[in-house]
């Protein structure tokens, strides 16, 4: 299990190309908590943060992002081939609180800000997987957290 102690955010990450790569640690049957500090910074066309992660077919994988700052965060799950997976804007407490069990090692949202953002995802073939996140609408910037 890795530390869930906060990994910075390495720039340049503003493309796939230029993903910063997740520590390793989500081989199957393992339980991996990661926690980043990052910032969305304001710029004209928008700033985008990107992370690069090798997962396995049947893996779960579950991510949230809250933003500070009056950051409205928006958070995507993509494959090597640029396929978007799942995207969100806004979270749903009630929809993450009606179907996720209490026992569930994913991580969850207890703000009661939706503007944060979570995803959870089964993983149907191993690869390379990205994150990326983002302002909505590129509206505003500051600094956020993302768990894994």
């Amino acid at each position: 299990m890795l530390s869930a102690a906060p990994l910075p955010e390495v720039e340049p990450n503003d493309s796939m190309a230029v993903a910063q790569p997740l520590p390793p640690g989500f081989d199957a049957g393992e339980f991996a908590a990661l926690k980043i500090q990052g910032e969305i910074e304001a710029n004209p066309g928008g700033d985008r943060d990107w992370y690069e992660m090798a997962l396995n077919a049947g893996d779960v994988i579950g991510v949230t992002v809250v933003g500070n700052d009056r950051l409205d965060t928006t958070l995507s799950l993509y494959d090597a081939s640029e396929t978007l997976l799942i995207f969100n804007d806004d979270h749903s407490l009630v929809y993450h609180n009606q179907w996720a069990p209490n026992e569930s090692p994913l991580p969850v949202l207890t703000s009661s800000n939706s503007e944060d953002s979570l995803i959870q995802y089964v993983i149907s073939k191993s690869g390379t997987y990205f994150l990326q996140v983002a302002a909505a609408g590129d509206a505003s910037a500051g600094d956020y957290t993302l768990e894994a």
